[in-house]
């Protein structure tokens, strides 16, 4: 009477015996203590064969010289050849790295660090303090340029430390000020001018161009007079 075949045991073994007929030339063994998590990685790998391994800097820098291939298989084919001990590298892993090496100038990846949160930092806290009392009417954006850091923590040092923050839509006051340096700045941008507009109607300052400087959000940056003389804004 003919014996029959005992059934597979779990799906490492189902997974294993379809592996093994697929493809009899690679086989995958397991060692007793192999856990069910590390079978499935060798099982994935045995199947694929693309086990990523990191490249070292030597290799990096080996495939941006060989960067002359029409594509980027090409280039992983020839370096597999030239390199037939190793790990092959992948088309895609090539391309990658040949658009980092164009885009920073860098053939290894950026270290993660792990961020400083500038918002609690002692001497930042201090300057933020320090620069809005010294001028209370700059915006949120105008001081996080200047000290090198983001808004969001010039706002949030602002708020924890109970300072009105400003707005960061205007660029005038209510009563037509630059918000940036306190002037009285006419439109024409002379910063001698006391006047040169008609009285404008919602303030009645004849320092107003076409549009009232009360609450403003925007200023001139340039104007240009007769004879084609551009005169900036210092202040812009």
């Amino acid at each position: 009477m003919p014996s029959k075949k005992p059934p597979a045991k779990g799906r490492a073994a189902k997974a294993l015996k379809s592996l093994q007929f697929a493809n009899p030339g690679r086989q995958t063994e397991f060692t007793p203590e192999t856990s069910t998590r590390e079978k499935r990685r060798q099982i994935k790998t045995s199947a694929t064969g693309d086990e990523k391994m990191p490249l070292t800097m030597q290799d990096r820098m080996e495939i941006i010289r060989m960067n002359g291939y029409s594509t980027s298989r090409e280039l992983a084919e020839a370096f597999n050849e030239e390199h037939p001990g190793t790990q092959p590298v992948s088309a895609r892993t090539v391309r990658k790295l040949i658009q980092r090496f164009k885009e920073t100038g860098r053939v290894q990846t950026k270290t993660r660090s792990s961020p400083t949160n500038s918002a609690s930092d002692p001497n930042m806290v201090a300057a933020v303090l320090a620069a809005f009392t010294k001028s209370p009417q700059k915006t949120t954006r105008r001081l996080a340029s200047e000290l090198g850091v983001s808004q969001t923590t010039i706002v949030r040092i602002l708020k924890k430390h109970r300072q009105p923050v400003p707005s960061k839509n205007k660029v005038y006051d209510s009563r037509g000020i630059l918000l940036a340096n306190g002037m009285d700045l006419c439109d024409c941008l002379d910063e001698d001018c006391m006047g040169c507009f008609y009285a404008c109607r919602k303030c009645g300052s004849n320092k107003c161009g076409v549009e009232c400087r009360c609450d403003r959000k925007w200023l001139y940056e340039q104007i240009e007079i007769e004879g084609g003389e551009v005169i900036r804004n210092k202040h812009a």
